[in-house]
């Protein structure tokens, strides 16, 4: 995650429910994240300062005015991949918590410090949420990481396993395989987070109607298949954005950032104000905030894209 332990060591405290609005921390001015902008493209890496002036508000900090055009701008990072912590710190300076929970699948460490980046980690220590991470590797109770494959017709029981409530404050999905079904599943089970990140694969393009994705593979039967083995990460991973903008659609939700070649970012629509509605980018928006590069990752083979649907 490129932050290291002298940093981490920093952390003297995590706070949690009512106690994120106390001033713990009173003689920090607070953090305006509307200045956390860098020209670096990833994302730049900031000291703690940034972790331990940012606290999370029951109640937004200002109206909902035009601080959705401003998502693109925030670049700043603590401990995610790319800058999904600044944009989220604004956001929810913007649309305000309310149970602090978090959930982040596709978790790809048995630590909260290794792997490629969290997405939840700056909201746990910055804002006391309370997290529940999954993958199909890794397990550790001490940071509630629990191991399971998921899929359509698991998911949504491991939630009200695990204590999920129907309304999380946010749910990163992060899978490289069938994440589109499971993330679907999920809000078909009548689960509805506030806001989602969910990763596209840029080697399908930007196209709205190009709905492609790997598939799920208990769809047929309700069932994982006999002999069912995940498949090496190849360039044909996941979903396309147009696949993700199917489901935004059809579930209610308005899909507000790009953060580089990994997520796109979803607010659900009612949470958000006519005013910030207005300020919600076309697709073409969108589109235009997509890196251009050239192929992501190794080429695939065929037995892979056997599995590719168009959704």
């Amino acid at each position: 995650m490129g932050v290291g332990s002298t940093h981490l060591s920093l952390l003297s405290a995590v706070f949690a429910g009512t106690a994120l609005i106390q001033a713990a921390s009173a003689r920090l001015q607070p953090l305006d994240v509307h200045k956390l902008t860098t020209p670096v493209g990833f994302g730049t890496y900031l000291e703690p300062e940034l972790l331990r002036r940012w606290r999370p508000v029951f109640a937004p900090l200002e109206p909902q005015k035009g601080w959705i055009s401003r998502l693109q701008n925030v670049t700043a990072r603590v401990y995610s991949q790319g800058r999904q912590d600044s944009v989220l710190a604004l956001i929810f300076d913007s649309i305000g918590v309310t149970n602090c929970f978090a959930v982040e699948f596709g978790f790809d460490s048995p630590t909260y410090e290794g792997g490629s980046g969290s997405n939840t980690l700056f909201l746990h220590r910055a804002g006391g949420f309370q997290t529940l991470l999954l993958d199909g590797e890794f397990s550790n109770a001490s940071i509630n990481l629990h191991a399971h494959f998921l899929y359509a017709n698991n998911v949504a029981e491991l939630f009200h396993r695990y204590g999920v409530p129907q309304e999380p404050d946010f749910v990163s999905c992060d899978m490289d395989s069938h994440d589109a079904f499971v993330l679907r599943a999920i809000l078909k089970a009548g689960f509805r987070p506030r806001v989602i990140t969910a990763e596209y694969n840029l080697n399908w393009g930007t196209s709205a109607t190009r709905t492609w994705t790997m598939v799920d593979p208990t769809l047929r039967t309700g069932s994982l298949p006999p002999g069912e083995h995940y498949l090496p990460f190849t360039c044909a991973w996941g979903a396309s954005m147009g696949t993700l903008k199917a489901i935004a659609d059809e579930f209610g939700y308005a899909i507000v950032a790009v953060v580089g070649v990994m997520d796109l970012v979803w607010i659900r629509r009612d949470v958000l104000d006519p005013t910030a509605l207005r300020h919600v980018p076309t697709w073409d928006q969108l589109a235009a905030q997509v890196p251009r590069m050239n192929l992501l990752h190794a080429p695939t083979y065929p037995a892979y894209l056997q599995r590719v649907i168009d959704y």
